[in-house]
Order: C-alpha cells, then structure tokens, then sequence
C-alpha cells in the first residue's frame, strides 16, 4: 500500500493548536506561528509545525521549507528527510511544480534521491510523463535519480511507459555501466515490471520480462540483483519456486512451463552454504538478514492461551505445506512462558539454521535500539559468531517488578524506527553512520531480509526532548497504556516517528532502492495496521500471533 494522504495520526497529543488545522489563520501568521516553533528543542513539536504550515497549500510556504530542506538544523538528515516527505505530500499543483524544479535542478546528486522521488511523482500527476521518462532513460543522470523516476512511473500505473523505459534501458544494456548503476537500474527495472503486469500477454511486455530475464545470466550481475529480481520475477508468475537462472523463467514467460519443479527447494541456483531463512513460521529469501525485534517492558507479559496455541500451529508457505514445524518441535517449550521468552527461542532456533556464507545482525528495540554484536554490523553466521549471539541471547535477564510493571522490566519503551535504523545502517562488521538508503556500502553488504516482531505501537524514537507543554497534551506511560493530561511546564516528548504516518515514510525512504525483504511479526498490542503496511512495501509476509491478522 502506497500512501500518499496527508493525515495526522497525533498519538500524543489531542487536538492541539498544531495539531487542528481548520483554524489556519492568514500566510503572515502561519509563517511567524511557523518561525516561533522552529526554535523548539523538540524534534516532534517542530515537525508539526512543518506540517501545520504546509498544509497552507502556499507556494511561499514550500519556498520556505525548501529552504529548510536545504540547510537543516540537527539532527540534519531527518530534518531533511521529513520535509522531503511532507512536502511531497502537500504540494503538488501545478505552481508547486515549478518551485521544485527551480530548487532541485542544483541538487542532481544521490543524496537528494528521495526528494527527487517526491518531484517525479508530482510530475506524473500533472501529466509531465514525458519528462519523467527523459529523466529514467538519460544516461548523463545519476543512477539512483533515474531508479527513483522508473520507480515513481511504476507507482503511478503508467505501464505502457515503464515497459518502454525499461525496454530502452536495458536494450542498450547495462554491462558497461557502474557497479551502483547496474545495480539500482537493473533491480528498479524488474520491480517496475511487476507495476506493469496489467499488460501481461502483450507484445511490449513479453519483450521488456525477456530483457528482465536476461539480467538473471548476466555476467556481471550480482548475487545480490539476482536475489531481488527472482522475488519480482516470482510475484510477478506467482511462482512458489525463485529460480536464479533465467531459463526457467523464460519457460514461464513463453508457454507457462517452469522449471525443475524442485517442490523442496524455495530458491533454486544459490550457492553452497546458504539456506533460506526462516523466522517464527515465515520463509525469506536472502543471504544477508536482519532480526529486529521487540524488548520494550510489554514483551514480559505472560503469553495467552491464543499467544500460545498460535506459536504451536505451524503456518502456509510460499510452497504450501506447513512452515515452521521443525521450529515448533524443537523450541524448549518449558522455558517459554512470556512474549519475550518466545522471540528469544525462536531467534535461537532460526540463527542455528543459517548457512554458513550467510551474515546476520540482531537489533533490539526498548527506549534505544542496540545491536546484539558488536558495533551495529552484520556478521558471518560462524559457529563462532553464532556461539556469541546464543550467549548474549541467553545473557538478557529482566530487571524486576516496577509500579505499572508488574512483570519486571527490559528496555523501556517501544523504538521501532531505532531497530529499524539501525537494521538499514548495518553493513559487513559495520554500521553505516547516515544516508543509508543511497550509500553504496549498504546496497553491496547491507541486509537483503529483514524480520521484525513487535507486540506494540511506536512509543519512542532516537529523538526525544524535553520542550515546553503545549495545550492539551496528553503525557503518560505508553507501555502501561497510562495517560494524563499534562499540568507540568516542561514535559519530555518523543520524536516524531512514534507517528505510524512518519515511521512508515521513513522505512519507505529507506527501502525505495535497497529493496529489503521486509518481514513483520505482531504479537500481543501489536500496531498491525503498521506491521502488514510495512510487510507489503517490502514485499514480505505479515503474521500475527494471537492478535488481530
């Protein structure tokens, strides 16, 4: 689901005068409410600001934030990343168009992908097709600026121009282009095939999927590519098996007829000592994966009847037998009486089922996100580095019982966007230290799969400050659902991505050339609005243990 709206999802604060936008008073005083804020230590108070003020709809107001956009205030990426997302989702009139243009013919560089993303869009809206089609097929452009205009025609439904760009793209073909370029051109081309599929059987189609296929027995083509193309190539026929070889494919594409039909195999051509991954009952496809998951104070509450008989029935795979199965007879069900007991088992038993060239990181989520290992990287899944992550797995003990804690405590509250983050940023024994949706480390050792469990909403972020109280706020403890209006005069707000509306752009941002496998678990007061949102912009599986499916 692409979201393109611009609601306010304000989980802390009730109809404040940021909040509430009915009562917007002239340009002059939204701009000088607008410049008040701006000086508020809190990142979460200034983001409404930049929202209140953008749904102005003015063109001053857009030349205002475009500015901002350019010379952020700390923290500067995300300042820039959000108003990049808010204000392609609140200007995109004709007039607007003409102010983003003007600012961005200077910032034709990688970094300023996502913003260009937002233009593009635009521009298709506003029937500028054709420029945006000059924009994927020009091969003096930034690699990853074309990615984003081939992605946004793909977002947008105009197939018969997808398949022609990708026809032209990859009829030139990619051999002589960079490693970064034949990358994102390559992988952006196969998942705008599937945008395309309304034209499946047609001539124009049938040519633009055997270019596709092609890239699968290319030389240069990297494990990497030929992973996240075999996923499209798979949505695309509905294929239960991923072959990395384009023959079989091309079987599919010309008389319906696959390949081997290895009904055992899920993807068939990966090299030894790589397994396919599974987690909790769901498969992924990659080499390089990423355990996000929950340790806020809620993961020690008991797990319930529905919790329980849910974590013991195994689930239906891409192939449709029964997944997980191994999982549940192996797991040491004595020792499982609570959410996090049940994450911590399961995480044991699919990281001792890794191969043995596969890399993995484990990134909790409480008030901070943390890696498991070392400095924030993903690491060889040896036996060595498998032995360490069993020990610090087993290491993590709660703290004891608190008021509103009756079961003990772990890590505090809920930082999804923290665990997330940090699985973006991991690179081989590394961490990315910012811009991890266009670094080219991230695209070459960055995580392919990722697997999330969470049993709540957003109640944190990287991002909290205290600031001063603002009318009708409402303050309390997420974890224990405990809320009041505040009477303090400073109170410590969370950041802005405990809204799902920023939490999802973001992961977006992120994902929208690395093309991560995004796999989501719900348990207990899981978001699952959020979680099956975010499975499905990675084109991963959502489960929901004992909740809401």
């Amino acid at each position: 689901m692409i979201h393109r709206s611009t609601m306010l999802l304000c989980a802390f604060l009730l109809a404040t005068p940021l909040c509430a936008q009915d009562d917007l008073g002239s340009f002059e005083e939204e701009y000088a409410r607008y410049r008040e804020y701006l000086q508020r230590p809190a990142l979460y108070v200034r983001v409404m600001a930049i929202e209140r003020f953008a749904s102005t709809g003015e063109v001053r107001a857009l030349e205002v934030l475009l500015e901002r956009y350019l010379k952020p205030e700390p923290p500067a990426e995300h300042v820039s990343h959000l108003i990049a997302g808010i204000v392609g989702e609140s200007f995109s009139e004709p007039e607007h168009l003409e102010v983003f243009l003007k600012v961005a013919k200077k910032l034709r560089k990688d970094e300023h992908a996502w913003l260009w993303f937002q233009i593009f869009w635009i521009q298709v809206a506003n029937g500028e097709l054709e420029q945006v089609v000059e924009a994927a097929t020009d091969r003096r452009s930034p690699p990853l600026l074309r990615a984003v205009a081939i992605q946004a025609l793909s977002d947008l439904g105009e197939a018969a121009a997808v398949l022609g760009v990708v026809t032209e793209i990859l009829g030139a073909g990619l051999a002589k282009e960079k490693v970064l370029a034949r990358t994102v051109l390559a992988e952006a081309c196969a998942a705008a095939l599937v945008g395309a599929g309304e034209l499946f059987g047609e001539a124009e189609f049938e040519a633009a999927a055997g270019l596709v296929i092609d890239l699968l027995d290319a030389e240069k083509t990297s494990m990497r590519s030929k992973i996240v193309i075999a996923r499209q190539l798979g949505i695309l026929f509905e294929s239960p098996q991923l072959y990395l070889s384009a023959e079989p494919w091309r079987g599919l594409l010309n008389d319906g007829e696959g390949g081997p039909g290895d009904d055992q195999t899920r993807v068939v051509g990966l090299e030894d000592g790589v397994t396919v991954p599974q987690f909790l009952g769901i498969e992924g496809v990659g080499r390089r994966i990423a355990y996000v998951i929950d340790m806020s104070d809620s993961m020690l509450e008991p797990l319930t009847e529905a919790e329980i008989d849910a974590l013991r029935r195994p689930v239906t795979g891409a192939r449709g037998e029964g997944v997980g199965l191994e999982m549940i007879e192996a797991l040491p069900w004595d020792r499982i009486h609570n959410r996090f007991d049940a994450a911590r088992e399961a995480l044991k038993f699919s990281l001792q089922q890794l191969g043995d060239n596969m890399e993995f990181g484990v990134f909790f989520f409480g008030s901070e996100a943390h890696p498991l290992l070392g400095k924030g990287g993903l690491v060889p899944a040896s036996e060595r580095n498998l032995k360490a992550a069993l020990r610090a797995l087993d290491s993590v003990q709660p703290g004891p019982p608190e008021e509103n804690r009756p079961y003990g405590t772990l890590r505090g509250y809920t930082n999804l966007h923290g665990g997330l983050l940090d699985a973006w940023r991991a690179v081989s024994k590394k961490a990315l230290s910012g811009q991890e949706h266009v670094d080219t480390d991230g695209f070459d050792d960055g995580c392919d799969t990722v697997f999330l469990l969470s049993d709540g909403a957003p109640s944190w972020d990287d991002f909290p400050a205290d600031d001063l109280a603002e009318p009708d706020i409402v303050v309390g403890d997420a974890e224990a659902d405990i809320y009041e209006r505040g009477t303090d005069e400073i109170v410590e707000y969370p950041g802005p991505y405990v809204e799902l509306e920023h939490l999802y752009r973001d992961v977006w941002r992120m994902n929208l050339l690395r093309r991560v496998e995004i796999h989501c678990i719900g348990i207990g007061e899981a978001e699952a609005g959020l979680l099956r949102d975010l499975a499905e912009l990675g084109q991963g599986q959502y489960r929901s243990i004992g909740g809401e499916d």
